[in-house]
């Protein structure tokens, strides 16, 4: 991604505040504790009353892909009002946390329930969008990967 002023990559949809730390990056294909890859995915804020979240999400190659991460990361020309979501209070909460690394023993995130939510029609307003990405991986099965968003860039044809 290019560099752009302020820090920031110059085609930004989103940026953690943190780098990554020490880990293999993999693809989608392959994943490792990170994954860079592009994908043609569809974003926008999830909100209940009592937590938000910002999700990329789509279907590549076959697999359900969501990344994930806090509203404040999200670029001023990426921002729009957040959608009012039907997603279970406890599950975007427990996602929060997730992201932010509070997640206590015994305390397993609905990946599947976000990921199947997010992905419903019309719940993803924006996009979709060709993106590059960089994220820390959070959960993974057959057919699923959700991960903590650390940068999403608009990608070239």
């Amino acid at each position: 991604m290019r560099s752009g002023g302020e820090g920031r990559p110059s085609r930004c949809l989103y940026m953690a505040p943190a780098e990554p730390g020490p880990g293999e990056v993999g693809t989608l294909a392959e994943p490792g504790p990170y994954v860079r890859d592009v994908a043609r995915l569809r974003y926008g804020v999830l909100r209940n009353y009592a937590a938000e979240l910002v999700v990329f999400g789509g279907v590549v190659d076959g697999t359900r892909l969501a990344l994930i991460g806090a509203p404040d990361g999200l670029t001023a020309a990426s921002s729009e009002a957040p959608v009012e979501s039907d997603l279970d209070y406890y599950a975007l909460l427990l996602m929060r946390h997730a992201i932010d690394g509070r997640l206590g023993e015994g305390m397993p995130p609905p990946y599947e329930v976000v990921v199947t939510g997010a992905l419903e029609d019309g719940v993803l307003r924006l996009g979709p969008l060709r993106v590059e990405f960089l994220a820390r991986t959070l959960f993974r099965s057959e057919g699923t990967l959700v991960a903590a968003a650390i940068s999403v860039a608009t990608a070239g044809h």
